[in-house]
């Protein structure tokens, strides 16, 4: 159930309120398909259902997560692109992250088990898929859209894959407040302690068996620049008693691309910056100024 609040805008009432959504509802041009997918924009949150296929390359990633720390291979893998380890400091997370340039190398390099590069694919492409859904039931131009999404939507954004071991042993939040940067996030786990803030609350978003969680990001809002359309939601992990893996998919704009964002009165792009990596070198100095997280 979707809940209307006092100032017109969608929410998440509680933690059985978040929308499912299926493959086939992305594919679909229903009109009454794409008017619930635009109520469920504003709710920043929502699940996914995993395509069946792709059940034993999750079971395969999460022995990669489960293990990836005691591995010195591991920690010392830099990639081609960007691909490394981080034990972070500011939360209970040991991560390991790679951008889609250097999945298919680390599994031909034993870092990876075979399976984690295509299903990282898969839920690229599923993203995609959320990305495309958002802008065609926004009425958002279709020649703005290589522009407003720094090239996602022609298949040449930036791409991550993160893994994450929250580790009990240590102290702190799980993953401090926070926004993501991109787009579209999908993140598949097991285990609770994702919440989101909703109208000033703190809600759990509990994990589904067999679905993705997914999520919009920053620079979606700021491109879509209307938040009674689209919304990013701040969202932390709380402190961890047990360990805890995820796995997460960011879809961001290609680095060296401008960030627009779309005045819908002229209809057109408006630049905010100059590149992504101007972007997100700014976002990463406001969130961790010292550098170290």
């Amino acid at each position: 159930m979707l809940t209307q609040s006092a100032d017109n805008s969608v929410m998440i009432q509680n933690r059985n309120s978040i929308p499912i959504v299926s493959i086939d509802e992305l594919d679909s041009n229903n009109v009454l398909v794409n008017e619930r997918f635009k109520q469920i924009l504003l709710t920043g949150f929502f699940y996914l259902k995993i395509p069946d296929e792709s059940y034993n390359e999750i079971k395969t990633l999460k022995l990669f997560i489960e293990t990836f720390g005691k591995r010195d291979e591991v920690k010392n893998e830099k990639g081609l692109l960007e691909a490394g380890y981080i034990n972070q400091k500011k939360s209970q997370a040991e991560s390991f992250l790679a951008e889609r340039g250097d999945w298919n190398y680390l599994e031909e390099k034993q870092i990876y088990p075979v399976g984690v590069a295509n299903l990282a694919n898969v839920m690229a492409n599923l993203g995609s898929k959320i990305l495309v859904k958002a802008l065609n039931v926004l009425n958002i131009p279709r020649s703005k859209w290589s522009k407003l999404t720094g090239k996602l939507s022609d298949n040449k954004g930036w791409y991550i894959l993160n893994c994450n071991n929250f580790k009990a042993n240590k102290s702190g939040i799980g993953l401090g407040p926070h926004k993501d940067f991109g787009y579209v996030t999908l993140v598949y786990n097991e285990k609770e302690g994702l919440e989101a803030k909703i109208k000033g609350e703190w809600v759990p978003i509990p994990p589904k068996e067999g679905h993705f969680i997914v999520n919009f990001g920053d620079l979606f809002e700021r491109a879509i620049n209307d938040t009674t359309k689209l919304v990013a939601i701040e969202h932390q992990v709380v402190h961890q008693n047990q360990n805890r893996i995820s796995a997460v998919l960011f879809l961001d704009g290609a680095m060296d691309e401008p960030v627009y964002k779309y005045n819908k009165e002229t209809k057109k792009a408006e630049e905010i910056y100059s590149t992504h990596k101007e972007y997100l070198q700014a976002m990463v100095e406001g969130l961790w100024g010292d550098g170290d997280f």
